[in-house]
């Protein structure tokens, strides 16, 4: 068929519709251009991610920058601190950025010096370093997780040629924390450990730690006059943190054990915060001392039977009959006589003694108390109960030579808001998983309500089609039939069946209707017949 056939026999069936359904054939069309149009629009979306939240007007203003010259798409959000693209773009663009140095977090680094002039005094050499070392410093800062931006401040005073004139290096860091974060004191000393240990001749007494809020969350001369732990100031954060993590530990064994809003846990603890150093000495003597030194002493001699003239000079020699027997000069010379021998040997051995010296430091925070209150919904059995009270016992460290005590009891817990937070979760939740669905078959519905639209419009055009067969045929053999006797009907029927168009696909039931209507009425037929040539 040719298109003009086509368009004229389109024209024909268009004409031959009756106003009501010309209208609807329209709206159908219309509305299925428009969900063409709506799913293309769907499908063609880019969907935006964040690449960077948080950054200030010269960061963003950069990468805007760099975006827009790129040609990539952007939204804007967070009043310019945060920017989004698309998401198969989001990766790509971060490694690209960080090979360039964005964001900066508003702070130079060591890259001030980059294509610095040679001409360059002294004094902006080290301005400029102590620009950078500021901007690295509170870079490293910024990627803690806690932490949302960041700022340090370096006092580096000048070298001086004698040590008593030299003034210390000092910092000064403070810290804008993300909403709902904290830090530990563990983190805090870290903190002031990196800055100590990244400035020259910076001592940690010398540094101090703030918050966005002005609270001092570290000072190093408080630390340093206080042996490193800043006693006066963190005990109570100190035994705060403690229970904490204990409540934190004993409540998450409880949910696993119990479910959630089942239970509930209040740790007291008492720490000591004296620091106590002992020193102790212990000797011991074993059995075989360990010898030291020894030494020893011998002497003798032997005397004979000589006269007194001659002896040897000397006291005894001058008083009479004091001793008769000491040997004479003569004798001593030529060991002649037949005295008296003498002989004597002393020994002295020295023995180390063992000593033990012990020097015992106890560090401030020893718990000397602990005191816990187990509250469980009374669900929970007795058995159950005593069977968790033990293992809280056991988890926490429970000393019951030190006073600890855990106290458990079983009361009905009011359970409403929990059961109105979980239907208004499920009910979230449905209304999402719905919406989720109607999305995806909406589409889907409207094409399928076209499609059975457009096709009962279609089977009526093909009805009205056959209806308004050729006259110039059918009608001629119409009126034969009519005016046939009952013996010629037979072959009047199939002179209309040959004269109606073939091509339409309810041919056989037309056929039957008017050979059924022109056997049994054929004055009726004739008067159809009749009106639609008064019609034309």
């Amino acid at each position: 068929m040719r298109v003009g056939q086509l368009v004229s026999r389109l024209t024909e069936m268009w004409h031959s519709l009756s106003p009501v359904r010309k209208g609807l054939l329209t709206a159908s069309g219309v509305g299925l251009v428009a969900l063409a149009v709506v799913l293309n629009s769907w499908a063609g979306r880019t969907e935006f991610v964040t690449l960077y939240t948080g950054l200030d007007a010269a960061d963003s203003g950069a990468i805007v920058e760099q975006l827009r010259a790129r040609g990539v798409p952007y939204e804007l959000a967070g009043g310019g601190s945060a920017v989004r693209v698309g998401a198969a773009q989001a990766d790509e663009l971060r490694v690209d950025f960080a090979t360039q140095g964005l964001p900066q977090g508003g702070q130079v680094g060591f890259e001030i010096f980059e294509g610095n002039s040679f001409t360059a005094t002294d004094f902006v050499q080290r301005l400029n370093f102590q620009r950078g070392l500021q901007g690295e410093l509170s870079r490293t800062i910024q990627t803690f997780p806690q932490v949302q931006q960041a700022r340090v401040h370096l006092v580096l005073p000048e070298r001086s040629l004698f040590v008593e004139d030299q003034s210390p290096a000092t910092a000064s860091v403070v810290v804008a924390l993300k909403p709902g974060r904290s830090l530990q004191m563990s983190e805090v000393n870290g903190i002031a450990h990196l800055v100590a240990g990244a400035v020259e001749g910076l001592g940690k007494e010398n540094i101090t730690v703030l918050d966005q809020s002005g609270g001092i969350l570290y000072d190093g001369q408080q630390m340093a006059a206080e042996d490193g732990l800043g006693l006066s100031g963190t005990q109570l954060t100190m035994q705060q943190d403690y229970e904490r993590r204990l409540e934190a530990d004993v409540q998450s064994m409880l949910d696993r054990a119990l479910g959630p809003a089942r239970s509930a846990v209040s740790i007291s603890a008492v720490l000591n915060f004296n620091k106590v150093e002992t020193q102790r000495e212990t000797f011991s003597a074993p059995e075989n001392g360990i010898p030291r030194s020894s030494s020893t002493v011998t002497e003798a001699y032997t005397t004979g039977e000589v006269d007194a003239a001659g002896q040897i000079p000397g006291a005894l020699t001058n008083v009479p009959g004091a001793n008769a027997n000491l040997p004479t000069v003569e004798d001593a010379a030529t060991g002649a006589g037949s005295g008296t021998a003498y002989s004597r040997t002393e020994t002295t051995a020295n023995f180390e003694v063992d000593r033990t010296t012990t020097f015992e430091v106890e560090a401030p925070g020893r718990v000397e108390r602990l005191s816990v209150s187990l509250l469980l919904d009374d669900g929970v059995t007795e058995m159950q109960a005593a069977a968790l009270r033990d293992t809280v016992a056991a988890a926490v460290g429970i000393a019951v030579d030190r006073g600890d005590q855990v106290v458990v009891s079983r009361l009905p817990f009011d359970r409403s808001v929990v059961t109105e937070a979980q239907a208004a979760f499920q009910a979230e939740a449905a209304a999402d998983q719905l919406f989720a669905y109607v999305r995806m078959g909406l589409p889907v519905l409207m094409l399928l309500v076209g499609f059975v639209f457009f096709r009962l419009l279609v089977r009526s055009v093909n009805r009205r089609a056959v209806r308004a067969f050729d006259v110039g045929a059918g009608v001629p053999a119409l009126a034969a039939a009519a005016a046939a006797t009952d013996g010629q009907m037979g072959e009047a029927v199939h002179a209309v069946r040959g004269a109606l168009p073939q091509p339409e696909s309810r041919r056989s039931e037309l056929e039957v209707s008017i050979e059924r209507m022109a056997k049994s009425n054929p004055e009726s037929i004739s008067e159809v017949v009749q009106a639609w040539l008064r019609e034309d």
